[in-house]
């Protein structure tokens, strides 16, 4: 099943971060810090499009790899900040987990109007959460364009976050 997120239901997302998180505080201004594009509809969900044996596969992919700390960016450079995330991840660049995902993301795009122009996905990253991790209120937009060597990074943003829940053994 398809469905739009209401605007209700962001709020709510929101505001689940608490009083203490500098977005609630009113400290966190990203007009100030980020490139940000507010599509009328923010949110796109695919309830259960993955089956569970496909998700213990790319479970299976995510853990076989070296986790590390999960960095944030801060004044341009990777650091650990455990007061905004704390948890643990590894990267992947599987053909066969973008085949999978970028059909939702060509939907999302297009269904939600927000027919972004967009030719290449980073690679995945896959975080292990346990009772005690978590991710402040953030922007997945950085201050501009990337600067890199590698033609698929260079002079592009982030446009398009696809966040793929492998389990329901969660609240948050």
């Amino acid at each position: 099943p398809v469905r739009d997120a209401s605007s209700q239901e962001v709020l709510e997302m929101l505001s689940s971060y608490g009083a203490d998180s500098p977005m609630m505080r009113g400290e966190y201004n990203p007009r100030e810090k980020e490139i940000i594009m507010y599509p009328k509809n923010i949110l796109r969900c695919y309830d259960k499009a993955i089956d569970k044996k496909t998700c213990n596969k790319i479970i299976k992919v995510g853990k076989s790899k070296k986790l590390q700390d999960a960095k944030i960016e801060a004044h341009g450079k990777p650091a650990v900040d455990e007061k905004i995330r704390r948890t643990n991840l590894s990267w992947t660049n599987e053909s066969w987990i973008y085949d999978l995902v970028t059909p939702y993301i060509e939907n999302a795009n297009i269904a939600n109007k927000w027919n972004y122009h967009w030719d290449w996905c980073e690679n995945i990253q896959f975080g292990v959460y346990t009772k005690d991790s978590h991710y402040a209120w953030h922007c997945d937009i950085r201050k501009g364009p990337y600067t890199s060597e590698d033609p698929h990074f260079n002079n592009k943003v982030r446009k398009i976050s696809l966040i793929l829940t492998l389990n329901d053994k969660f609240k948050g």
